[in-house]
């Protein structure tokens, strides 16, 4: 996955790969609780590369501005799996 993400990034040196573990470490977890399983099945790499990619590229988006009693909020949106839910099955 790490290699992956990297290429569509145009990461071509070391310097992310821990930030990027860490996404994928962690994004993995929430796919595996959704899911109700104890490892990530090998179908929903994608998934997280995909959204590893996305959390990459929006990390220093503006999510809210607040100027006096005037607040803006935008490109805000629900739980990053929301778009995937049909893609991942729970486990009974």
């Amino acid at each position: 996955m790490l290699e992956n993400i990297k290429l569509v990034l145009g990461i071509v040196d070391n310097s992310k790969d821990e930030l990027i573990k860490y996404y994928i470490s962690r994004i993995s977890q929430r796919v595996q609780s959704y899911c109700g399983d104890t490892q990530l099945k090998l179908e929903y790499e994608g998934i997280v590369e995909e959204l590893v990619i996305k959390t990459m590229q929006g990390k220093n988006d503006i999510r809210y501005e607040r100027i006096g009693d005037y607040y803006v909020q935008y490109n805000v949106h629900e739980d990053m799996l929301t778009p995937y839910l049909s893609q991942l099955k729970r486990s009974v």
